[in-house]
């Protein structure tokens, strides 16, 4: 109760002196601390068992209603007793008193700094039961306690594989003790290596986590999520806290042995895709299932379902920067589209298709404010939400809507409306650029940059991007204007995932309340004129 007191205490103090939005974080915490401040493990120790450990003890954190969570990434104190014997004990030091043995064995350091790490509550305590037992000296020397075995120093092998992990945690943040070595990530080249991959893909997933932290806050639902929370069905992800979701989309599988290269990873149903340049695609089925994942050090696996989106932009040395740079949106599709799949429809067969063909349809909802506004905020203009529809029969075709508002006042398939009005007698018109030139602040957005759909491995053709907004309740969009492509708009993924397009040389700023509309249908490749 006094941390949460602390808290608030001092989140409304900020609020008052400084008129931004606070960030305050503390160890201490009691429930509803989640809705004042961010909280960390506390001090961990630089092994891969406590490494291990950090992902129950983070999800715990979220799932006691604290979206911001993290540990002391490379592990924050070093080995208990770091460099002393076992032997030599005092057979009645206070460490064979159970109540006590912990908080001394951690604190029995060489002299003077040993008594240093205790609370006064816990040194007087100490001294008292040495006193108690007749060796009031004991506890002032070295080997007034049996060692553990000596855990030291981080090393490079274990902070790369925490930053690794801990570049997903939602509070990400290397710390040390002040008597352990040196830990920066750029004191090792492979450290180095590893933690500008991961903290790059952080960085280009930070509009995707900042969406995460406003679902958490209007719904409660944690960042970093036990994957029992994503697929409760599951018996097989009850008991797992070796991997976390990240959200609704991503799937996060750290290796988590010294000396190992690949990881067992289990994925539940569906299809994953893997968010790295690397092309890699699991089929769990409809049942899931375990797969062994290479991952040297430097790498962690990292996987998106299908189904789902997200929002990247691109990696900075800021938070600023990132903001500023183009937006990208990444659809992934429940199921990989191949040429091969596609002969009946393709090539010119009605065999096995149907006019009314599967459907599918994503949606995905971004938000953005100016980040230090006091107020969260709930406009028209604070959310960009992306509709993706692809049908395969009679041929492929894909259309993706990008729309300011909530998930909520979009309509379901609007994606697929085009322009006109509505002839529907209960469509009520909409005019948004009314709507959002009465908010007293303007939302900045950045430059569209681009699309990514995984798992189309189909060749494009017709593509058009158009400026819209929305005509009606309905879902009727009007055309504001037709964007002209640039011949090398269309592209493959790196690795071979999916497609690309890139529509960065348009230098096109989304503005509120006016979207975009991207729609193209597959055409006839290589292999397919080939069979």
């Amino acid at each position: 109760m006094y941390g949460l007191s602390e808290c608030r205490t001092t989140e409304a103090a900020v609020r008052e002196l400084v008129g931004r939005r606070p960030f305050v974080l503390s160890r201490a915490s009691f429930l509803g601390v989640g809705a004042y401040a961010a909280h960390w493990t506390g001090d961990n120790g630089a092994t891969f068992d406590q490494l291990a450990m950090s992902i129950p003890g983070v999800l715990g954190i979220g799932l006691a209603g604290i979206p911001m969570g993290g540990a002391d990434i490379c592990g924050f104190q070093v080995g208990a007793n770091k460099g002393l014997s076992r032997a030599g004990g005092h057979p009645g030091s206070l460490c064979h008193l159970p109540m006590q043995r912990g908080a001394c064995r951690a604190a029995i350091q060489p002299i003077p700094r040993h008594l240093d790490s205790l609370s006064s509550s816990s040194r007087k305590q100490c001294r008292l039961g040495a006193v108690s037992t007749g060796a009031p000296h004991d506890l002032l020397h070295p080997r007034a306690c049996p060692a553990p075995a000596t855990q030291g120093d981080t090393t490079p092998e274990l902070c790369a594989r925490w930053i690794s992990l801990g570049a997903f945690y939602p509070f990400s943040r290397d710390h040390s003790d002040l008597h352990a070595s040196y830990q920066e990530l750029y004191r090792w080249p492979e450290v180095e290596s590893a933690g500008k991959k991961a903290l790059g893909m952080r960085y280009r997933l930070l509009p995707y986590l900042y969406s995460a932290f406003h679902a958490a806050h209007a719904s409660g639902a944690p960042v970093m999520r036990p994957l029992w929370l994503n697929f409760p069905a599951d018996p097989r992800t009850h008991q797992n806290d070796r991997q976390f979701m990240v959200g609704d989309a991503l799937l996060v599988s750290p290796v988590l042995r010294q000396g190992a290269d690949s990881v067992e990873a289990y994925f539940p149903h569906g299809t994953w895709h893997s968010l790295w340049d690397d092309g890699v695609v699991v089929e769990a089925g409809r049942e899931g299932k375990s797969v062994t994942l290479r991952a040297p050090v430097g790498d962690i696996p990292l996987h998106m379902l299908g189904g789902t989106a997200l929002w990247m932009q691109q990696s900075a040395l800021t938070t600023a920067e990132v903001k500023r740079s183009p937006l990208t949106a990444v659809v992934a599709l429940p199921a990989v589209i191949r040429p091969d799949m596609m002969l009946t429809t393709l090539g010119g067969s009605s065999k096995g298709s149907s006019a009314d063909g599967p459907v599918t349809l994503i949606t995905a909802s971004m938000y953005n404010d100016g980040g230090e506004e006091l107020e969260v905020g709930n406009s028209l203009c604070n959310f960009l939400t992306l509709q993706a529809t692809i049908s395969l029969s009679p041929a492929p075709v894909a259309e993706v809507t990008l729309l300011f508002g909530r998930p909520s006042t979009q309509p379901a398939g609007a994606a697929t409306s085009r322009g006109g009005s509505s002839a529907e007698a209960d469509c009520e018109p909409l005019d948004d650029v009314a709507v959002a030139a009465q908010h007293e602040e303007r939302i900045e957005w950045p430059e569209f940059g681009g699309l990514e759909v995984l798992g189309w491995q189909l060749p494009v053709e017709g593509l058009s991007v158009e400026v819209v907004r929305r005509a009606d309740s309905c879902g009727q969009l009007s055309v504001v204007q037709r964007l002209a492509l640039p011949s090398d708009a269309v592209g493959s993924r790196p690795g071979g995932g999916g497609l690309h397009l890139d529509l960065s040389s348009l230098r096109h700023r989304l503005e509120c309340p006016y979207g975009l509309r991207l729609a193209w249908r597959a055409g006839r490749s290589a292999a397919l004129d080939a069979a």
